[in-house]
């Protein structure tokens, strides 16, 4: 027999362990997430003497406005790795219609990667989705078009339409190798449109900068370069499309060579598997020597971060690290006194703030659904005690010895018997 300070509890319901054990493994995981992120903010204050943030335990969360608005999206979504798409995407405008065009078809580039003709079924609803668009914002993108370049804008959306019809005709024949190359025409017209759209230069370049050579809109550059020791290649061409939107100073500084004649005949200096570099000419100047000053041209590093209307510039052209800005790919130290840097520098910090705050709020919760798991295991102990406890009780019953209690039936029974005494022996005794 069981004492009855000894309860016997069964294990918990396996739903109830497999929550718990996901509430620790939860836990954990922010707690991890939480390390890394602390571990990238330290990373790159190290990396580039990002400045005091002591201020940042004071800061008020709920008035932190974002200084990168799109960061989300680049954390949400995949890296833009296709070179026209992220032309596309670094114009100044802001024509929604035109982008819902945009984005199907590019996306037809993640369809294809589907094995077989069943890639086809995905490049078709990409194909009517921007037909769809389209048709329903025409209206909207030739009212974006600028005035000048209206005539060449409805042009281009002409052949973009007829091109779409080209497509699906591509696709109901199923022909996958026909699609790639009419998706890239058909981005090109989405290109153009895009670019009719922007009227003008979109903002004044820094006094200090605007005697600098420089590119206000764009231009390509194409750069043949010759193979040495490789029977297969003699030579190769560059295509490069300069950004003078978002880097006018930069831009200008590269066309203003190139028209020089600056890079003729010029060997590569670095070609490492990582990058290609070359713009550092012979002999003792470090770059391209300016003969209006007899001194190297520098000029500063332009950074345009998303939102804002303009690129970042450095304080002054003497504070800016250049060896000789002639070279093309050349990478600059990042400087803690240059205000880009500290623009995206914040930038980083402050999402990683309100990424912190969102996992203190994901902790409490936890917290709170813990204490609701315990709450239920206390409720099934108690409930399993209770019934040990009936159970036991029945069994004490039962181990008790038999007592005999008059009833109705036994006074009934010693009755008779006296009777058959009275039948069978003579009168009965006084």
């Amino acid at each position: 027999m069981v004492p009855v300070n000894s309860v016997i509890l069964c294990a918990p319901p396996k739903n109830q362990l497999h929550l718990s054990t996901q509430i620790n493994r939860l836990t954990d995981r922010f707690s991890s997430i939480k390390k890394s992120a602390l571990s990238i903010a330290l990373a790159i204050g190290l990396i580039t003497g990002f400045p005091d943030l002591g201020y940042l335990g004071q800061a008020d969360a709920a008035n932190i406005a974002p200084a990168l608005p799109d960061v989300s999206v680049l954390i949400s979504g995949p890296p833009i790795k296709d070179p026209g798409a992220l032309l596309r995407y670094a114009l100044p405008i802001d024509n929604k219609a035109i982008r819902e065009v945009q984005k199907p078809l590019e996306d037809i580039t993640e369809s294809l990667k589907i094995a077989g003709v069943k890639a086809l079924d995905s490049v078709e609803r990409n194909v009517r989705q921007a037909s769809r668009a389209l048709n329903q914002g025409r209206s909207l993108i030739v009212g974006g078009l600028a005035k000048s370049k209206a005539d060449d804008g409805i042009e281009l959306l002409k052949k973009l339409e007829s091109g779409l019809d080209e497509l699906q005709k591509i696709v109901e024949d199923r022909n996958r190798d026909a699609v790639a190359p009419k998706q890239k025409e058909l981005l090109n017209y989405v290109g153009g449109v895009e670019e009719d759209m922007v009227d003008g230069f979109p903002y004044e370049v820094p006094e200090e900068y605007k005697n600098m050579p420089l590119l206000k809109g764009r231009a390509t550059v194409d750069m043949k370069v010759k193979v040495k020791d490789n029977p297969n290649l003699n030579e190769c061409v560059f295509r490069i499309v300069l950004d003078g939107y978002n880097a006018p100073v930069t831009a200008g500084n590269f066309v203003d060579l190139v028209e020089r004649h600056f890079y003729d005949g010029m060997e590569i200096q670095r070609a490492d598997g990582f990058v290609v570099q070359t713009g550092d000419p012979e002999g003792p100047a470090e770059g391209f020597i300016d003969p209006s000053t007899e001194k190297t041209r520098t000029i500063p590093l332009e950074l345009m971060v998303i939102g804002e209307k303009a690129p970042f510039y450095g304080e002054t052209l003497e504070t800016q690290h250049s060896t000789g800005t002639s070279e093309i790919c050349e990478a600059r130290p990042a400087s803690a006194n240059l205000a880009s840097v500290r623009a995206i520098l914040d930038g980083i910090v402050k999402s990683l703030t309100r990424m912190d705050q969102g996992l203190t709020r994901i902790s409490l919760e936890l917290a709170t659904l813990r204490r609701d798991v315990d709450r239920q295991k206390a409720s099934v102990r108690e409930s399993q005690r209770c019934r040990f406890d009936r159970k036991q009780r029945a069994e004490d019953v039962r181990e008790l010895p038999a007592q005999r209690e008059p009833t109705a039936g036994g006074v009934r029974k010693e009755a008779l018997m006296g009777l058959a005494h009275d039948e069978g022996a003579g009168p009965p005794l006084p």
